[in-house]
């Protein structure tokens, strides 16, 4: 079990949600925010803003303290919460009733697993384009979390792209799709 846990802007694929198997009774969290606070102009990059906005809204900021370029928290396990993944009602969603445990807007996931998708023995790919957050709406994150499938997730907003790769399994692009063909 780990005791300590530093991240910082390299570690874009930082979230709680991938160390809580990993941590004690407690946990120290330090974030290394020296290349944050070292950037210039109007907007933080999304590497830091992805990891400011995390530090803000868990009970790391509550508990812990920074200095102009680090900051450390101690806090218990069992109030440390990932405030960017929502419940998952996994066994649910593959049943008669799963449109009810789909967290996408209109349970379009459970529609298409129902109706288009046999895995039968394989692994399925998906491709989400325009997947945009990791959870909220999500129409893949059921097959990607719950049902373990592979998956492509194309993504322009670096703001997003970045909590795609902290959360998801799936290969982010972070590109826009188009009909046509600008290589040339």
């Amino acid at each position: 079990l780990c005791d300590l846990v530093l991240f910082s802007k390299v570690s874009h694929r930082f979230s709680v949600d991938r160390i809580l198997p990993r941590v004690g009774s407690h946990v120290v969290a330090v974030w290394v925010s020296d290349s944050c606070v070292q950037e210039t102009g109007d907007q933080a990059s999304p590497e830091c803003s992805f990891l400011n906005t995390f530090w803000e809204k868990t009970y790391l900021m509550m508990r812990g303290y920074c200095s102009p370029r680090i900051c450390v928290s101690r806090v218990l396990k069992s109030i440390l919460q990932d405030p960017n993944v929502l419940p998952l009602e996994c066994d649910r969603f593959s049943t008669d009733s799963g449109s009810n445990a789909s967290i996408s807007e209109f349970g379009q996931d459970w529609f298409a697993l129902e109706n288009f998708v046999r895995p039968e023995g394989r692994r399925p790919v998906y491709v989400d384009v325009g997947a945009s957050l990791p959870f909220d709406y999500s129409n893949t994150v059921m097959f990607d979390r719950c049902l373990g499938w592979r998956g492509v997730c194309v993504e322009p907003n670096p703001h997003l792209s970045i909590m795609l790769q902290a959360y998801r399994s799936c290969k982010v692009f972070p590109n826009c799709v188009d009909e046509e063909d600008f290589s040339k």
